[in-house]
């Protein structure tokens, strides 16, 4: 009786041992250890770099105390021109302009950039909206002091004319995008310094009042972290 029972045994085990093996091979299970997920952080396709330092400057052509200045207590940071007029004539002016530095030098060297980005987010719509003026951006070829920059030394700093940057004044409070790719690749290149972007308005307007000044968030005005000005960057 025990040599039936053995034989049935034994093919019930080489059946089971026939099952696991169908099932492991249509499920594509192995004998192998499973791999161990990397822990190698990719490399970014883009990054979002925010200023270090914003500096808007101020000229007035009737306030001494406006004539040759940096704004810190606006915590804003303005940008255009804004005239008042009397007896048909313009009897004062007031022009605005915008310094930006970003520490990215060490996050694009080297690499291929596809796009840059400068944005800019509004924060008050010039009260003008019969001009359009356009904002210029251009990346300046010197270093410059944040603490000791006014108008003069603004006006005074040699800019890249290649690569400039252009976008009409909005009229709404939406954020503002400068193709700045060009300029950015010459920093990632060393070609150039990285010493930051010069933001302007030409001064030329009708001689009638007008108000055509920008305002855009800045380090001090912003309304959360993420609406400073920013320079987005992807890479190839």
């Amino acid at each position: 009786m025990s040599a039936p029972r053995n034989r049935r045994s034994a093919a019930i085990r080489v059946a089971l041992a026939a099952l696991v093996a169908t099932l492991a091979v249509s499920c594509g299970g192995d004998d192998s250890s499973p791999t161990a997920p990397s822990t190698q952080n990719p490399t970014p396709v883009s990054i979002t770099v925010y200023a270090s330092e914003d500096r808007a400057v101020v000229w007035s052509s009737s306030n001494p105390e406006r004539a040759n200045n940096v704004e810190p207590a606006y915590m804003v940071n303005h940008v255009g021109w804004g005239y008042d007029v009397g007896a048909g004539n313009v009897v004062s002016s007031i022009g605005w302009g915008l310094a930006l530095r970003f520490d990215v030098q060490s996050q694009i060297a080297g690499r291929d950039v596809a796009k840059a980005t400068l944005r800019l987010d509004t924060l008050w719509v010039r009260p003008d909206l019969t001009v359009t003026p356009q904002i210029r951006v251009r990346a300046f070829q010197d270093d410059w002091n944040p603490a000791g920059v006014n108008w003069t030394v603004w006006a005074g700093l040699a800019c890249h004319t290649t690569g400039e940057a252009q976008a009409a004044a909005p009229s709404a409070e939406v954020p503002v995008d400068f193709d700045v790719t060009s300029i950015v690749r010459n920093w990632a290149s060393a070609s150039w310094g990285s010493y930051g972007l010069k933001v302007m308005v030409d001064d030329a307007y009708p001689g009638r009042p007008s108000n055509a000044i920008t305002s855009f968030q800045s380090l001090g005005s912003n309304r959360s972290a993420s609406q400073v000005p920013r320079l987005i960057v992807e890479f190839r």
